[in-house]
Order: structure tokens, then C-alpha cells, then sequence
């Protein structure tokens, strides 16, 4: 976790998924929404499209943010786009 945790810090961005990754489910630390939210938008920001997928997803669904759903749509489009297929299955 602190090799994960120093490249998510550097920018690493499949780092920083994998770390919210490791906080939503609580592997080798506390189970924190907040902190997923937090490394997602980080690696999203930088194009990483399955954390564009799961921002949208939390959106969705309310997790470590308050549900909105235009910002669930716009992101589910946005990887859709990007041939996400789970996105476009949740585009119909």
C-alpha cells in the first residue's frame, strides 16, 4: 500500500485508481468513500476512462458524493464514447 500510495502522490494515475480502488472496499486500510471520490477525479482528470466510468458511477449512485445525476450521464457519455462498454450498455 505505500508503494501504491507514493505513485498515486507522483500522479500515477492507475496508482490513484488503485487506491480509491483499495479504499471503497477497505483492502489494507479503513473503508473511506471520500477518499475513492477523491483519487477517481484525480486519474479521471488525467483521462484514465475507468475512473471516469466510477465517478460517474458514485454520482449515480451516491457514493462519497451526493447523487447527481446530469454528471452520471455526462460521464457515462463521455466513456461511451471512448468505447467503455459497460458505459454504453448504460446509455440505453
Amino acid at each position: 500500500m505505500e508503494w501504491y500510495r507514493k505513485a498515486a502522490e507522483h500522479g500515477y494515475v492507475r496508482a490513484q485508481f488503485s487506491v480509491g480502488s483499495m479504499n471503497e472496499h477497505g483492502k489494507g486500510v479503513d473503508q473511506n468513500y471520500s477518499t475513492k471520490m477523491e483519487l477517481y477525479r484525480k486519474a479521471a482528470e488525467h483521462g484514465y476512462v475507468r475512473a471516469q466510468f466510477s465517478v460517474g458511477s458514485m454520482n449515480e449512485h451516491g457514493k462519497g458524493v451526493d447523487q447527481n445525476y446530469s454528471t452520471k450521464m455526462e460521464l457515462y457519455r463521455k466513456t461511451a464514447e471512448q468505447g467503455h462498454a459497460y458505459s454504453q450498455y448504460h446509455m440505453e
